[in-house]
């Protein structure tokens, strides 16, 4: 409740820029706190616990391949790190803090590798994201009395778990990945209420989503256990967006459909086409539709991207709907904000054999948060996805 009202005083007192900095050197001070306190046994208990391990390195193969250098310098770099996978079950007295899903071992600190954070850390030691460092002092302060018995949970958290991209790819891709390993479906699934509240999610349930499955929500209170599972699947693995389609019962693409989609994106989501309309009207002329995900339930977006032969979109979760292709032919020019280059759709586009081209805008000073496209490029571009 504290830090509640705190965070409600900071953003009603400073920019989004100074609030978003405040959280940075809290996140530094929690890091440290929780570092300073870690055992060296810490390791010798997890490796105790661990049920799968693999790695796999690189992540994908990428040679430059697009006439923009920015791209390839961009998609390289993940592409040569390495990956692990890894599975861990602790048969011991665990605490999964509340705000993004820690598991902390009492006399042992927190585990890092207990929710899953980027699509390229291999391991992670630390929490890359320095906004979302839990407080060792809430810890200390409530663990005991905000909290609720489980003999034994198997935790779906990861960092920013009620975005769409992180649900299809990492919560999702959970839940096969533990059924891979024979993890016992008896045992209840750990839900951020942020993503269990999401419309998304709830829709998704109501179509038989993990139907028969105990699912905890888990709001402000931490859950003591018994028993704690956890782990990380590759990313960008085609056999778990497979499964994944079998969760939401997704339904049949059409072959017979030749549609052609331009995927807005609202302004409010930053990173938007500041010349949207312009974009809008050169992709209707080449006769594309202008859709904006953000009004479709799950099942008109399923049904949308069946029916998708071409495909151009800003970079964001939007695009993640072209797994309701499968294995179709669809063709994918991705927009990219200069300062937000990343190949999670090149990379996915390839696991289901689409085409995939690329253009960067330029920034955008009068327009905050926004980029624009070069007209006579995006046309360009047109024609050639449209020659695929």
């Amino acid at each position: 409740m504290i830090r509640k009202l705190l965070v409600t005083s900071l953003k009603r007192s400073l920019s989004a820029e100074r609030v978003h900095k405040v959280r940075l050197a809290l996140g530094r001070v929690n890091q440290r706190l929780w570092s300073s306190a870690r055992p060296k046994s810490l390791d010798t208990r997890l490796q105790a616990a661990r049920v799968h391990f693999a790695e796999r390195s690189p992540l994908r193969e990428f040679t430059a391949r697009f006439d923009d250098p920015r791209i390839n310098t961009a998609f390289a770099r993940p592409a040569g790190s390495g990956r692990v996978e890894y599975l861990y079950r602790i048969k011991e007295k665990c605490v999964v803090e509340p705000r993004f899903g820690f598991v902390i071992l009492p006399t042992a600190g927190i585990v890092w590798q207990s929710v899953s954070q980027t699509d390229y850390v291999p391991f992670p030691t630390h929490c890359t994201d320095l906004g979302c460092v839990p407080s060792p002092l809430d810890y200390l302060a409530r663990s005991r009395v905000a909290s609720r018995y489980e003999p034994r949970v198997a935790s779906l958290r990861t960092l920013h778990e009620n975005n769409y991209w992180h649900f299809l790819h990492d919560t999702l891709g959970k839940v096969s990945f533990f059924a891979d390993h024979g993890i016992p479906e008896d045992i209840p699934l750990v839900v951020g209420a942020n993503l269990y509240d999401s419309r998304f999610f709830q829709e998704a349930l109501s179509r038989g989503m993990l139907a028969g499955r105990r699912l905890i929500r888990q709001d402000s209170f931490y859950i003591r256990a018994d028993e704690v599972v956890f782990g990380a699947p590759f990313p960008h693995d085609r056999r778990r967006f497979e499964k994944t389609l079998g969760l939401l019962n997704a339904p049949v693409p059409d072959k017979n459909a030749n549609r052609k989609v331009y995927l807005t994106r609202a302004r409010s989501r930053g990173r938007y086409v500041a010349n949207d309309d312009e974009v809008g009207q050169i992709s209707r002329e080449a006769g594309f539709d202008v859709v904006d995900t953000d009004n479709l339930t799950i099942a008109d977006q399923m049904e949308l991207f069946g029916t998708i032969r071409y495909l151009i979109g800003v970079h964001g979760a939007g695009l993640t709907n072209m797994i309701f292709r499968r294995d179709l032919p669809l063709s994918l020019l991705e927009l990219f904000d200069p300062g937000h280059i990343a190949p999670h759709y090149y990379w996915l586009a390839d696991d289901f054999g689409h085409a995939y081209d690329a253009l960067v805008g330029e920034s955008d000073t009068a327009s905050p948060g926004g980029f624009r496209i070069d007209p006579a490029a995006l046309r360009a571009k047109i024609a050639r996805i449209l020659e695929t």
